[in-house]
């Protein structure tokens, strides 16, 4: 299918977006539920110390699919520079 403009209709990803938007608020539904627990094993030390390096590529990685996913359904778009 094409637009009125003759370009390629593209499907907005509402699945994806959903999806990504279900595991980022559960994962900051549990950090904030469980902080007692989270503060134990992040401050053990050893090879502990590598728990919250871990949790927050988990975290850029979840929400930034999600943000990319809402921005395509929201159909905003970087500009093009104009050569």
């Amino acid at each position: 299918m094409a637009d009125s403009r003759g370009n390629p209709k593209k499907n907005k990803p509402y699945g994806k977006a959903i999806f990504w938007g279900t595991i980022s608020a559960i994962a900051y539904i549990t950090v904030f539920t469980h902080q007692d627990i989270i503060t134990e094993y992040f401050t053990r030390g050893h090879w502990y110390a590598a728990l919250p390096i871990a949790a927050v590529f988990f975290f850029s990685f979840v929400h930034g699919g999600f943000c990319s996913y809402l921005l395509s359904v929201l159909r905003i778009e970087p500009a093009k520079k104009k050569r």
